[in-house]
């Protein structure tokens, strides 16, 4: 039965393909792969308990059609002035085009809590939905599962502007041109399917110093993607570096040297 009365079951989910040590391990390598981090990090890092969570989430299909206008700028360039003060000057041909696009949109996913970090999540994913299967609690078994706090309806709302972002951009590399202005897209939802699925997470936090840093796993691949404290030093070494490459660069190309 469902956690709370009136809640939709899930229809299906992605299992778990990554155990807890291999999401720890994987957790290890990623903090040795990272940029401009205190050097210590990978030996002072205190990683908490790493748990298993299957995440709610709503996939939506859809057929949109996008009626689009708008103004393509082509770069022409002319030549002004007289003698020394001849130059040239880059001008824009605007043309007004219209059209239409239509698309089917298969699984268009939301994450369907509020809890969990959506800046981290965003990053690992993908997940290979051609994996899912027919839920049973017996997969649950083991692991955590979040009820979900963004309901149908509204995660429609979010589906929809992720699609039609994805219209905008389609119909922008019709308009083509070498610049744009005024592009408008009015885009149609029809034979829209939706279902509830539960896809795979490890969900931890590590302390460094006095602070605490969160990181994700995805359960089915392996990505791993989380926080991680600065080392300023290094920055500034690599800025002062690149920036004495640039001045020897300046001063060969000026003769001084």
């Amino acid at each position: 039965t469902p956690p709370i009365q009136g809640m939709v079951m899930p229809e299906s989910l992605v299992p778990f393909t990554i155990t807890r040590d291999d999401a720890s391990s994987r957790f290890k390598k990623w903090l040795r792969r990272l940029w401009f981090r205190p050097t210590d990090l990978k030996h002072k890092a205190a990683l908490a308990d790493i748990d298993g969570l299957y995440a709610p989430h709503f996939t939506f299909d859809s057929q949109v059609f996008s009626s689009w206008s708008g103004w393509a700028g082509h770069y022409y360039y002319v030549t002004v002035g007289f003698g020394k003060n001849q130059r040239t000057v880059r001008k824009i041909r605007w043309e007004h085009r219209a059209g239409t696009h239509q698309a089917f949109y298969d699984d268009e996913l939301v994450c369907a809590s509020t809890g969990l970090p959506e800046d981290i999540l965003n990053k690992v994913y993908p997940y290979h939905l051609n994996a899912l299967v027919r839920y049973t609690p017996e997969y649950l078994s083991g692991f955590m599962a979040e009820a979900y706090t963004i309901d149908p309806k509204d995660a429609w709302i979010i589906a929809k502007n992720q699609m039609h972002q994805k219209e905008v951009s389609a119909c922008s590399r019709l308009l083509d041109g070498d610049t744009q202005r005024g592009l408008s897209v009015d885009s149609k939802y029809s034979d829209t399917k939706w279902k509830h699925i539960l896809l795979p997470v490890y969900v931890a936090a590590y302390a460094y110093g006095r602070k605490t840093y969160r990181f994700m796993v995805n359960g089915q691949t392996g990505e791993v993607q989380g926080e991680a404290p600065l080392s300023w030093a290094k920055i500034a070494a690599t800025v002062t570096g690149i920036a004495a490459v640039v001045m020897l660069v300046v001063a060969k190309a000026a003769g001084w040297i």
